[in-house]
């Protein structure tokens, strides 16, 4: 399932969402599974479906929480030993320019936690290992720094082009997205579908410029995922 860590949701949430929604990400018995994190019981989870958490994030946090309690949480919530895979939806989860990295930290909490527990929580969990893109086909690919875009405009310019005012207008485009998405409804999984769906559409002109950028500047996807494996890296 598709389990969002924050509200209110920001308009690139919204637009990630839509994206992994659209292309069957996150799916329960084959169907669409999405809710707020706050709202979830994950022994609804049936065996062998992946959880896949969706947040921003950085090397110390994910959705605003430490390794140690989003594991204390998720335990909290009922993630079952028969949960095999986490993937951690967000920037820089993965990333070990600070030293482990957070997808490894929460597998290893998520044992150190339950380790008195028959069976212990021993989850296998991906991170990406840089700042995160999702493209409209659901792939989720981590941007390379060594890598420069050889057309196109840049990043910054693309958002000034949407967060200039015209003469006709009083807030720019991207402010009344913005503002837009904050506002959005998410009270139930066809709130949440309807909203991401919303927002996608309206913003799409700014977001297809930047898929195009990205596309000259993401990593492979053996080089975006990283994985805390058990049995490998976690032994």
């Amino acid at each position: 399932m598709l389990a969002i860590l924050k509200t209110p949701i920001d308009i690139a949430m919204w637009v990630k969402l839509h994206n992994l929604i659209t292309s069957r990400k996150g799916t329960r018995n084959g169907l669409v599974a999405v809710d707020v994190f706050d709202r979830i019981d994950l022994k609804d989870m049936v065996p062998g479906e992946k959880l896949v958490l969706v947040s921003h994030g950085n090397e110390t946090e994910f959705g605003g929480m430490t390794a140690e309690v989003l594991a204390d949480k998720l335990i909290r919530k009922n993630l079952t030993y028969d949960t095999t895979a986490i993937k951690l939806s967000g920037c820089k989860s993965g990333s070990d320019k600070l030293g482990t990295p957070y997808c490894t930290q929460l597998a290893l909490k998520l044992y150190d936690l339950t380790r008195h527990c028959k069976p212990p929580l021993m989850v296998n969990v991906t991170g990406l290992a840089d700042t995160a893109v999702t493209f409209p086909d659901g792939r989720v690919r981590a941007k390379d720094p060594s890598k420069t875009p050889t057309s196109g405009p840049t990043y910054d310019e693309i958002l000034n082009k949407y967060k200039k005012l015209e003469k006709t207008e009083t807030v720019s485009k991207f402010d009344t997205w913005k503002n837009l998405s904050l506002s959005m409804k998410y009270g139930n999984q066809k709130e949440i579908i309807e909203s991401a769906q919303h927002i996608a559409t309206i913003s799409q002109p700014m977001f297809e410029e930047l898929y195009k950028l990205n596309e000259q500047t993401t990593a492979s996807k053996v080089d975006s995922l990283v994985k805390a494996k058990w049995g490998m890296t976690l032994n």
